[in-house]
């Protein structure tokens, strides 16, 4: 079976970018407290931030926000996965 190393390399480099911007996002909605002003900072859409921090938390099987009509503020698991300093990983079943 023939792999094709620079297709490989293509995802890969496409799933980086896709976590870096997905880290980006909880931080920057965690220091904002805002969905919407995070995006504003980003320079992105609210529904970008949204859905990007949506398949994150589906990954990894936790919500990392709790969402309000006035903000968005961590959840129990967003903030130890953030004081953890570790990146972030599903939860075992």
């Amino acid at each position: 079976m023939a792999i094709d190393i620079d297709s490989l390399r293509l995802e890969l480099s496409d799933l980086t970018k896709l976590q870096t911007k997905q880290l980006l996002d909880v931080v920057t909605v965690a220091e904002s407290g805002s969905i919407r002003r995070a995006a504003n900072r980003i320079g992105v859409g609210q529904s970008a931030v949204s859905r990007r921090i949506q398949k994150l938390e589906d990954y990894l099987g936790v919500s990392l926000f709790e969402r309000h009509a006035s903000g968005a503020q961590l959840t129990q698991a967003g903030r130890a996965s953030a004081s953890d300093g570790r990146p972030f990983r599903p939860v075992s079943v």
